[in-house]
């Protein structure tokens, strides 16, 4: 009787501990680690970001005056900043875009965090937000690239150029052999 009972007794304790799971393992991610913008004050800028993991996702932007790594530092909201964000505040994992138009010049340092649902589970990526004052196109040269692209019909205007430059150059060319024939 003492060996059924204490076989029972040992059978149960295994059919339990292999019900109970011990180790709970998942996969989230997001991708890149640090977004890194420059714009003009009240221009829109965008940038990409990729979210991994079967989970539902909670969104949300804070901001630190500092730049840190410490998440504790991160406690002013975009809306005491002026900065109006747009992203995704409920996702899945995909590829998403992130938007920032800012209404004041200077260096902004914030962190997008994706918590997963029901879970104390969580990811982030850092940011900074650089804004200047909207100047000419040619005061600064990190700016000039994004302006041009701005610019509408600027093949027009660079084959224009071009066609230019060579009506210059034949003309040069013409005078100078009128030249060379008055001397021989």
């Amino acid at each position: 009787m003492v060996n059924k009972r204490a076989f029972f007794i040992l059978f149960l304790f295994v059919f339990i501990i292999l019900k109970i799971n011990f180790l709970n393992s998942i996969e989230i991610g997001i991708s890149p680690e640090e977004i890194s913008l420059y714009s003009y004050v009240g221009e829109k800028v965008c940038s990409n970001f990729s979210l991994i993991g079967e989970f539902n996702f909670l969104g949300e932007i804070k901001w630190s005056k500092e730049k840190s790594k410490e998440l504790k530092d991160y406690v002013l909201s975009s809306e005491e900043l002026g900065i109006k964000t747009y992203f995704p505040k409920e996702i899945k994992k995909g590829n998403y875009e992130v938007c920032f138009v800012g209404n004041k010049k200077g260096s902004y340092y914030g962190v997008i965090l994706y918590k997963a649902e029901g879970t104390n589970y969580g990811v982030g990526t850092w940011i900074e937000l650089n804004l200047k004052d909207n100047e000419s196109i040619l005061s600064s040269t990190g700016f000039v690239i994004k302006e041009i692209k701005n610019l509408e019909n600027i093949n027009k205007i660079l084959i224009l150029n071009l066609f230019l430059n060579f009506l210059v150059l034949f003309f040069l060319i013409y005078l100078s052999n009128k030249k060379r024939k008055k001397l021989v």
